[in-house]
């Protein structure tokens, strides 16, 4: 019983064989109207056989074998041809594939980035909800600072000296200190190609206006050397910020309360 089992297997691999396959292929489309009358007619079988018998000659088993033969020795060739002539439109193929994944990824790319933006917005929105509570605190905590310099000066040279500093400022310096401390003392200069960009809590200035006669800048650097202002953070040439000193506090209060 193994035996036959061995037997079986081996004659199953060898059928399994391209070349047996390849011949047997050709064999039956070469011989198609003998195996055709013996399988398909109604004529009794005897007569199926002698048809079959007299169709079938040498040349029915050498074509076969010659056409089988020449399939599996063209076959790599015939394959590599195909890939050659492939080649391109299936580099296109796969570039507009890619394209349109790219797309998709940019599309969603751009909807992740509109949602976190309406997320910031949210936050932001929820967060202005609390500055008048942050802004009245600051300010509070200024006046605080302020009237400690003020009793703190030791001196009446010196209360005379932060007054005349005071009277020495034009207009616009005393309107843009002010709103810097309205501002809880905070200045901020960004940088842009156009030239930068001037915020004073909620005010934006362009330095290349001039509505109150020096920019924004100039009056920012003149405060700086009067000791108003200082730098407290800096990124390159891109970003400055500046907080007002006691000392410009003070000012404007004396400021407050000449007017």
């Amino acid at each position: 019983m193994e035996a036959i089992k061995e037997i079986l297997e081996s004659l199953n691999n060898r059928v399994k064989t391209p070349v047996f396959g390849s011949v047997f292929t050709a064999f039956v489309v070469w011989n198609w109207k003998s195996f055709y009358f013996v399988l398909f007619t109604d004529i009794p079988v005897v007569f199926r056989f002698i048809y079959a018998e007299r169709q079938i000659n040498l040349g029915s088993y050498l074509i076969p074998l010659f056409i089988g033969v020449a399939f599996v020795l063209l076959a790599p060739y015939v394959a590599y041809v195909a890939t050659v002539l492939t080649r391109w439109p299936i580099k296109k193929r796969r570039e507009v594939v890619d394209g349109m994944a790219l797309e998709r990824l940019q599309i969603k790319n751009v909807m992740k980035a509109e949602l976190l933006k309406s997320a910031k917005i949210e936050q932001a929105t929820r967060d202005a909800d609390l500055a008048p509570d942050i802004s009245e605190k600051l300010d509070k905590d200024i006046s605080e600072q302020v009237d400690k310099v003020i009793s703190g000066l030791g001196s009446e040279a010196e209360s005379v000296k932060v007054r005349k500093m005071s009277l020495t400022l034009s207009k616009s310096e005393r309107d843009f200190l002010t709103l810097a401390f309205n501002a809880s003392g905070s200045i901020n200069v960004t940088g842009f190609p156009n030239g930068p960009i001037i915020s004073v809590g909620q005010e934006m200035f362009s330095n290349s206006t001039r509505p109150t006669g020096a920019s924004q800048l100039q009056l920012i650097n003149r405060f700086v050397d009067y000791e108003f202002l200082k730098k407290i953070s800096s990124d390159g040439s891109d970003f400055d910020k500046y907080k007002i000193t006691l000392l410009g506090a003070g000012v404007v209060r004396e400021i407050k309360l000449l007017t």
